[in-house]
């Protein structure tokens, strides 16, 4: 068998074994950064239904008493954390009682994920608390946790490249063989 047959059957392993790791390595990108999106979208609801709870608590007196100095109280530590686009307390009768909205200006391409919530007070609705906050953190751990397994898998990638290149003579050298052996029966020879 000549050295080229032999260089053609190696390159086809190579490829089969690019194409294989690859397409599993990719698979396997693809349904990481679904279920983290996911994942971390049911977080940030999850904390902000958490927040807008522990709001319409502290806030039921206010909301009784349509008290909105005492309201505007409950939304001003919100001030604390710089991704809350606005706050805001209604009344039962869903009237604005007290609202929050940062001084810096909220960019609008960046998407944001919005809790309304009830405050009731002895089973009864006193009103309500809505709290908007940029997903823009959200997003930029999800960029960095992707970015990190996109590195693992080049890296992941390249070894399995390197261990097709060191074993393909392995495979390649005995079949090339068997292969010429298989020529020669069938000549004759």
């Amino acid at each position: 068998m000549s050295n080229h047959e032999r260089s053609g059957l190696s390159q086809r392993l190579t490829i089969l074994s690019v194409l294989s790791a690859g397409s599993a390595l990719l698979l396997v990108l693809i349904a990481f950064a679904f279920t983290s999106v996911l994942s971390h979208q049911e977080e940030e609801r999850h904390r902000l239904e958490t927040l807008a709870a522990v709001i319409g608590t502290n806030s039921e007196t206010a909301l009784r008493r349509r008290d909105s100095a005492q309201a505007d109280q409950q939304l001003a530590p919100l001030g604390h954390d710089r991704y809350i686009l606005q706050a805001a307390l209604y009344d039962s009768d869903e009237q604005l009682l007290a609202h929050y909205a940062p001084v810096r200006p909220a960019l609008a391409w960046i998407p944001s994920t919005r809790v309304h919530r009830a405050v009731l007070s002895r089973g009864e609705p006193t009103g309500a608390v809505v709290i908007e906050r940029s997903e823009l953190p959200m997003w930029v751990d999800i960029l960095k946790n992707l970015g990190a397994a996109c590195v693992t898998a080049v890296l992941a990638f390249m070894t399995a490249l390197l261990i097709a290149a060191r074993s393909r003579g392995s495979v390649a050298e005995p079949v090339a063989r068997l292969i010429a052996a298989a020529q020669q029966v069938s000549r004759g020879q």
